[in-house]
């Protein structure tokens, strides 16, 4: 009878495959943490543009923006014409970081009558990964420097 020739690895050939597989591991990791990060500030531009348009439905019907958030879900005692709720599926989310998103109405900015922006993953206001929206129509009409922004009129904050 024949005897076959059995081939077998190395200690030193097992290693090599397994730093391998480690480093290949490491770059999709790595990149898939890039795209995960790049999803959450997409989901919070579309909420926040949610809101925008349903606050711009609330001045419609109202006369007024919202004193807060609530607004669009609740009927604020003593507001008239109110038409809501405006965030009918889901109420007030809270953004991709499990923060809530921030309402600030007249912001000190006087073409600007309401902000709304999420603080982003670090959960602090003013730092550089803000992700926020103020009046559309306003910043269409460049009466706001939104920072690194794209066409959208959404950027972050870029602290000064």
């Amino acid at each position: 009878m024949k005897k076959l020739k059995t081939f077998n690895f190395s200690l030193v050939e097992l290693m090599v495959v397994v730093v391998i597989i480690g480093l290949l591991a490491g770059v999709v990791g790595i990149a898939a943490i890039g795209k995960i990060q790049k999803a959450k500030v997409a989901t919070a531009k579309a909420n926040l543009e949610a809101f925008d348009s349903e606050i711009t439905s609330y001045k419609m019907d109202t006369g007024r923006y919202p004193t807060d958030l609530k607004g669009l879900v609740e009927k604020p005692e003593g507001v008239k014409g109110w038409g809501g709720p405006y965030l009918k599926e889901r109420g007030i989310p809270e953004d991709p970081w499990y923060n809530s998103y921030v309402y600030q109405l007249n912001s000190g900015d006087k073409d600007v009558p309401y902000k709304v922006f999420s603080m982003g993953e670090d959960g602090q206001e003013g730092t550089e990964d803000d992700v926020y929206i103020s009046d559309l129509a306003a910043e269409a009409a460049g009466a706001v420097t939104t920072g690194d922004s794209d066409d959208s009129g959404l950027g972050a904050i870029t602290p000064e």
